[in-house]
């Protein structure tokens, strides 16, 4: 944005624009075959996922509430809880 004098809005449109093209590329991989593992494919995605979840809500660096620490403790360490008689 500094380097090229653009304004705010129009560097966060061509960012947009580049995660929605990199989103195509990487689904297309997924359905269309790769020479990589389907793991390493779903391991890229999952790590997309993750980029633009702190890119759109922050990543609560310096952040005096506890959202990010609450989000990550219900993500990593809370169980996820599953009704047995649907698995059956």
């Amino acid at each position: 944005m500094n380097e090229t004098g653009c304004s705010e809005a129009m560097a966060r449109q061509h960012i947009s624009d580049l995660i929605e093209d990199y989103w195509k590329k990487l689904n297309k991989c997924y359905v269309d075959g790769s020479p990589f593992s389907k793991h390493y494919i779903e391991t890229a995605i999952n790590m997309a996922r993750i980029s633009q979840c702190i890119y759109q809500h922050g990543d609560a660096y310096g952040s005096l509430d506890n959202l990010f620490k609450n989000q990550a403790r219900l993500l990593i360490v809370e169980p996820v809880s599953i009704n047995e008689k649907v698995i059956s």
